[in-house]
């Protein structure tokens, strides 16, 4: 489970220092593109009518007036927002881009792309190695015990994907109520509000932002937002809580945790290794503006079409304007001086090159997640064997770097779990390893190059040890101790003997001394 609160709350007010809401710079410049990469993934409703993302837009205006009131030539800019990622044409009157907003659909590949990429470097099961302690919490990390570690971790490296980096929060039950082991969940990096680190880039305080609604008694009680504040210390959190406009301020609750630090640990897309603070870059980052323009797209496309199917209606009489006859839009003109246009419905050019801005789109997209070297979907000629390799190599390193960085977070989830009563990080005896999906075409030709070598005349160690580098490729996954046993298991195989006879080469069979000859006799020792 992954806590997405922010999302779902009202307008948060402006961001004053020194207030529980008050949000780290650092956030402020980035909460933009994460919640525009994360309405893209979800699509649907938050798409099409987001809760809080707007787009900036400039338009022209009037600055200023003359002393009779009338307007000048001077004109300025101004920023509108527009609450829709569906952008408004300059020329396009409102309820023109309404009625075009509500037939606007959108494509979402950017999720369908996201959850191939993780299931695929997911799809066999990790190995990990650890205590018993370890093993128990990984059979289930949840607060309830209810989601096993593999599922959870496919639900992170997807959000990841998309944000850049997602939060995985340790505590621990002090009621009670449960069996008072740590459990995880996941914190969205749009709840992060803000933070502070010492010297040595280590976190000395976090704060994560929750919101819900107040209790209500009685239906009769309208809904009220309460934003709720945590604040992680090394050695505590604080439960803060504040009303929409971020005023009266209470502290509600408080209580010590034994990890020693702010028991928050990132899992990245990539991490970005420049900024101080955690920080990672989405991998779909590029592919989210590439859907956004596909969208954009198809909308106009989908206007012409309908503008192409109900053409205008020309009407030789002046004094006719603009008018709705039927499912037709007339305008009139003079018969007698001409000026009737010779198209009356959307130029058939236009829907092409839109559809080929479409087009362009898809391969780019295509492109950004390591599909895009092989031939475009529209050609009809195959793509060539160079490119092929590079779209698979493309695609291996991608899935190489999602599992690279399970990994990573995974081992730095784990002495964070075994640490929290000591307060201090255990590592010994834990071991974690992603499969990594090989190319099978290369594979084979190692092997083909191993038995190649082996008619060579090699000697056995060599060929022992041909054998042992193929292993270590097939089966990289295992952890180290098993990874051994099946090294120690293969042996030094002597070369086979030298064959005889012409009809012996060509059969593959070896003299045996103790088999009779062609002549019927055995042979005999000279």
């Amino acid at each position: 489970m992954i806590l997405l609160n922010l999302a779902s709350a009202a307008a948060l007010p402006d961001n004053r220092e020194g207030t529980l809401l008050y949000r780290h710079p650092e956030y402020e410049r980035r909460w933009w593109w994460r919640e525009f990469n994360r309405v893209s993934y979800l699509g649907g409703r938050e798409y099409y009518r987001p809760t809080r993302l707007t787009v900036e837009f400039q338009e022209p205006y009037v600055v200023s007036r003359n002393e009779t009131g009338q307007a000048e030539d001077t004109v300025g800019t101004r920023t509108i927002d527009n609450a829709s990622l569906l952008f408004r044409h300059n020329r396009e009157k409102s309820w023109e881009y309404e009625n075009r907003r509500k037939r606007a659909h959108y494509h979402n590949f950017v999720k369908t792309t996201v959850n191939a990429l993780v299931s695929h470097a997911t799809k066999k099961a990790a190995n990990r190695e650890g205590p018993e302690e370890l093993k128990a919490f990984w059979d289930g990390v949840d607060y309830r015990r209810q989601h096993k570690i593999d599922n959870w971790m496919t639900s992170g490296l997807r959000w990841a994907q998309v944000t850049g980096i997602v939060w995985a929060c340790v505590d621990v039950d002090s009621d009670g109520e449960h069996d008072g082991k740590p459990y995880v969940y996941w914190v969205s990096p749009l709840d992060v509000f803000d933070w502070a680190l010492d010297d040595d880039g280590e976190l000395l305080w976090l704060k994560q932002f929750e919101y819900t609604d107040a209790r209500r008694e009685s239906w009769r009680d309208k809904v009220e937002p309460k934003y709720r504040v945590r604040i992680w210390h090394r050695d505590h959190v604080e439960t803060w809580e504040t009303d929409r406009n971020g005023q009266h301020e209470q502290r509600v609750g408080e209580k010590a945790h034994g990890a020693g630090r702010v028991p928050f640990e990132p899992l990245y897309s990539s991490r970005d290794e420049d900024m101080p603070f955690p920080e990672g870059v989405p991998l779909v980052g590029d592919l989210c503006k590439a859907a956004n323009s596909v969208f954009n797209y198809t909308s106009l496309l989908n206007d012409i079409l309908y503008k192409g199917t109900f053409s205008w209606l020309a009407i030789p009489d002046p004094n006719i304007d603009t008018i709705q006859v039927g499912t037709n839009t007339a305008f009139g003109y003079n018969p007698l001086t001409g000026g009737k246009p010779e198209y009356v419905s959307p130029d058939p050019e236009q829907p092409r090159v839109l559809m080929e801005a479409v087009a362009a789109s898809l391969e780019q997209a295509r492109a950004a997640v390591g599909i895009g070297r092989g031939r475009s979907e529209g050609s009809m000629e195959q793509a060539s064997a160079d490119a092929l390799e590079l779209e698979s190599e493309d695609k291996r390193s991608i899935l190489a770097d999602i599992a690279r960085e399970g990994e990573d977070f995974e081992r730095r989830l784990a002495a964070l779990v075994l640490g929290y009563k000591t307060g201090v990080a255990k590592v010994e005896g834990v071991h974690v390893q992603y499969p990594r999906e090989f190319d099978m075409r290369t594979f084979k030709a190692e092997v083909d190059e191993v038995l190649s070598l082996r008619k060579v005349g090699l000697s056995p160690e060599i060929d022992l040890q041909l054998r042992q580098d193929l292993t270590r490729r097939k089966f990289a996954g295992l952890p180290p101790e098993q990874m051994e046993a099946l090294l120690a298991s293969l042996k030094v195989v002597e070369p086979p003997m030298p064959l005889d006879s012409d009809e012996e080469r060509g059969q593959g069979v070896a003299k045996d001394p103790n088999r009779p000859d062609n002549d019927g006799q055995a042979n005999q020792p000279p």
